[in-house]
């Protein structure tokens, strides 16, 4: 029998955010019930934590019932699409939009190539999303959260704005689940 509850959010020995969900993993879900897998791309370089900033936030709302993982790489949300139905990813990028600057994009998209992603991402998004919809296992509903960032070298703290702009992303992202559920 599945343990139907709230899930106690914080870092497993992995270094991902635990599940944050109504929903015991070790459950089958609901059909009627969509799953929403929010997974914060990023790394130690400067606003590409900015990722990671999103996911540790939205996983410490004890109201929000979605998944939450941090990832170094977006290779790693493959691992995680099992039963998901709506995937929000969300990354600090480079474009010609100024610091801060959020672009929501429903995948596919063309759009995805003016961005370049940043971090040490040994394969990018839109690469990954394509391997996931070629295996048959991209979600029905997927959403890229484009963050323009300000500084991306290696071992620099993040710009001081990156706490105010994940939280707005993490509000933007946190009404967009629950209209899906």
């Amino acid at each position: 029998m599945c343990d139907v509850g709230k899930s106690e959010s914080g870092v497993s020995p992995d270094g991902d955010w635990v599940v944050r969900s109504e929903f015991d993993r070790s459950c089958e879900l609901p059909p009627h019930r969509a799953t929403c897998l929010v997974v914060g791309v990023g790394s130690t370089h400067g606003d590409d934590r900015l990722g990671w900033e999103v996911a540790r936030i939205l996983a410490a709302k004890p109201d929000l019932s979605v998944i939450v993982r941090s990832a170094q790489t977006p290779l790693d949300l493959l691992n995680w699409l099992e039963g998901v139905t709506d995937l929000q990813v969300v990354d600090a990028c480079i474009s010609k939009g100024t610091p801060g600057s959020v672009r929501q994009l429903k995948f596919p998209n063309d759009q995805l190539d003016d961005f370049r992603w940043a971090g040490t991402h040994d394969f990018d998004l839109k690469a990954t999303l394509e391997l996931a919809e070629a295996v048959g296992q991209l979600p029905a509903s997927v959403t890229i959260w484009a963050v323009q960032g300000a500084s991306f070298a290696a071992q620099l703290p993040p710009s001081p704005q990156i706490n105010h702009w994940a939280e707005n992303v993490a509000l933007m992202i946190a009404e967009h689940c629950q209209l899906q559920t």
